[in-house]
């Protein structure tokens, strides 16, 4: 866990006990969570295939509250999925629409204000019988500092029932926006053209070349033991520099992947980049 981790939750406020989940009848969202400041609950979608259901998760949040992306930055904590109690889950997918940067006192976050759906794709352990989802979610919201939250969250998606359409739009839309992959120097409006590898500085860093039309971000995410920095904003033009802070000592970084995400906070693209 990075160290800023451990040090925002130093400084959490911790958000009363975990909710008993309470099952939602079929084609209904289940019944929302709530603390102060946010609500998740989770979205059925459309069935496709027999063994393939769509679903989301829906997080709601009020005023300047925020949440965290899957890599939450300086500070703050990614939210944690445990769905070892569903019922014929063979396998789900989480889907992350395009973050934001937040930066404030404490540091630069990436996350999402005003909410987000996370779109789930699941597959079927049994095709023909129902997926039962019971999520134990551990996630966080801010306002001025990182407050902690859990959640209980079941949701019974049966084969080929019909679900509110503001659910498949819901989770359409969120599907739209997230960071599509994209090859280095890939053509297009939106790309990541070069990246070059400075191992004389101290630390070594990346200077990353990107082409967009309008303001973006670039994030930067390594292994799982691995806690970059945020790339800042180079001297030329679209341009990103990386410092490889944050690595566990004596890493190697040659063969190693980076993924780098250039985003427009409302869609963007993926980037998988190995250290030369």
């Amino acid at each position: 866990m990075h160290f800023s981790v451990f040090r925002t939750l130093r400084c959490c406020l911790a958000l009363g006990a975990l909710v008993a989940a309470t099952p939602a009848p079929a084609g209904e969202a289940s019944p929302w969570s709530s603390i102060k400041g946010a609500a998740v609950r989770l979205i059925p979608g459309s069935s496709g295939p027999a063994a393939t259901r769509s679903a989301g998760l829906e997080i709601k949040l009020e005023g300047k509250w925020k949440t965290y992306w899957r890599y939450p930055g300086d500070s703050g904590v990614p939210p944690v999925f445990d769905w070892s109690k569903s019922e014929n889950l063979g396998s789900i997918a989480i889907a992350w629409p395009a973050p934001q940067r937040f930066d404030d006192e404490g540091g630069t976050t990436i996350g999402y204000e005003d909410g987000v759906v996370l779109p789930l794709a699941i597959q079927a352990k049994d095709p023909l019988k129902p997926v039962r989802l019971d999520l134990a979610l551990d996630y966080a919201i801010c306002e001025t500092i990182c407050m902690p939250a859990k959640a209980a969250l079941t949701l019974t998606l049966e084969i080929g029932e019909k679900v509110d359409p503001s659910f498949d739009d819901a989770i359409a839309g969120a599907q739209a926006t997230v960071p599509q992959p994209t090859a280095l120097g890939a053509a297009g409006p939106l790309s990541i053209l070069s990246v070059s590898l400075d191992k004389a500085s101290k630390p070594a860093k990346l200077t990353i070349e990107t082409r967009a039309g309008q303001p973006v971000d670039l994030f930067a995410e390594g292994p799982a033991n691995w806690y970059l920095p945020i790339p800042q904003k180079g001297a030329a033009p679209g341009s990103f520099v990386l410092p490889l802070e944050g690595l566990p000592k004596a890493a190697a970084l040659s063969g190693t992947t980076l993924h780098l995400t250039l985003s427009t906070g409302s869609g963007g693209i993926e980037t998988v980049y190995t250290l030369p």
